[in-house]
């Protein structure tokens, strides 16, 4: 194995280390390809329905398929198209779960996916099944690797690819040898890291800031798009998920400090921190930001980390209390004070998304 392919390996077991997921199928020049999908970073379908608030329709069919379904897609003139969607034996169009492109663009390829931008990873495999051995055949499930495809999309069109195989790079387009590889770590390292919660101070106590779908509301300020992050996978200097610390004062909430996450590594987070001056130039040499353009509900949780008796080494976070709290322009309009047992689904018929 050469030293690109050995370097994929490192990179796939690295956050591969739950039950190997049933991948997509995407087909590219007539070659039916397995879509690399994980735990850790969403596939190009789950991404439709989180970009677009949509609750997700799927349920987990295993632990091998936790997205709930297998999609078909295809690249068509340097366009990524969904063409179907498979839950267990059953066949379904894109539009029977309303997925459909922001400009109703379809075609006889299926649904123009122009919601998703990011790195697709996948694999041609030969599957050798029957073996000749003169007297008789033997049926044999081995499966060879021949080559590794790296499509780097943004909102649906193929901005460049790399193809991998035994001998080396065979096709990278406008990149180098590397960059294209390096680009996809970048992306299954930015959503690892994206579900790292923000940090909060009120009344003289930290706690974790939830809201905004789950995203640091530093977000808002990008629409929520992930390609309009500075940071995003494709700054090749500095790329990561943000991180924020903020605290609440006089009934107003103040950004503190950001922090970039990243690495792949479950035994450590790799953060830098970014000046708020970079991100605000009109803030400079101020200590904090006010939070003016955050609106919405926002909940915060105070708890610690709690080991289980079985398995002392993994500690899980426990909600003591929670404060379920309004925003309306960075000001906070009123609050309430809820214990860790607190049952949220009594909100959902009075209390705006997010």
């Amino acid at each position: 194995m050469n030293k690109l392919l050995t370097l994929l390996f490192i990179i796939i077991t690295t956050v591969c280390n739950g039950t190997e997921q049933e991948p997509d199928l995407i087909y590219y020049e007539g070659n039916c390809l397995s879509l690399f999908t994980g735990y850790y970073f969403p596939s190009p379908l789950e991404t439709y329905f989180y970009q677009n608030k949509i609750k997700y329709p799927f349920d987990a069919l295993s632990t091998a398929n936790y997205r709930g379904h297998i999609a078909s897609w295809i690249i068509v003139n340097d366009s990524l198209f969904l063409t179907e969607i498979a839950i267990q034996s059953k066949r379904f169009q894109p539009g029977d779960y309303n997925v459909a492109s922001k400009d109703s663009r379809n075609s006889k390829n299926g649904v123009f996916a122009d919601w998703f931008s990011g790195i697709i990873s996948s694999s041609e495999y030969r599957h050798d099944t029957i073996v000749n051995l003169g007297d008789r055949y033997l049926i044999d499930s081995t499966t060879t690797l021949l080559k590794t495809y790296y499509f780097h999309l943004r909102n649906g069109k193929l901005i460049d690819k790399q193809i991998i195989n035994e001998e080396g790079s065979e096709d990278h387009g406008l990149t180098s040898e590397y960059n294209l590889l390096n680009l996809n770590e970048n992306y299954i390292s930015y959503y690892l890291r994206l579900g790292v919660s923000d940090q909060i101070t009120f009344q003289n106590k930290k706690g974790y800031l939830k809201g905004n779908y789950g995203l640091s509301p530093i977000l808002i300020l990008y629409y929520n798009d992930h390609l309009k992050w500075p940071y995003n996978w494709e700054n090749e200097s500095k790329s990561g998920a943000p991180n924020c610390n903020w605290h609440i004062s006089n009934d107003s909430l103040f950004l503190d400090s950001v922090t970039l996450k990243s690495g792949l590594s479950y035994n450590s987070i790799k953060s830098v921190p970014i000046a708020l001056n970079e991100i605000f130039p009109l803030g400079e040499n101020k200590e904090y930001i006010f939070g003016d353009w955050v609106s919405g509900v926002y909940s915060i949780e105070y708890g610690e980390r709690v080991a289980k008796e079985k398995y002392s080494n993994y500690k899980t976070f426990e909600v003591s209390e929670y404060i379920l709290f309004r925003l309306n322009k960075g000001i906070v309009e009123e609050y309430w004070l809820l214990p860790g047992d607190f049952n949220f689904n009594k909100l959902k018929k009075n209390i705006e998304p997010g």
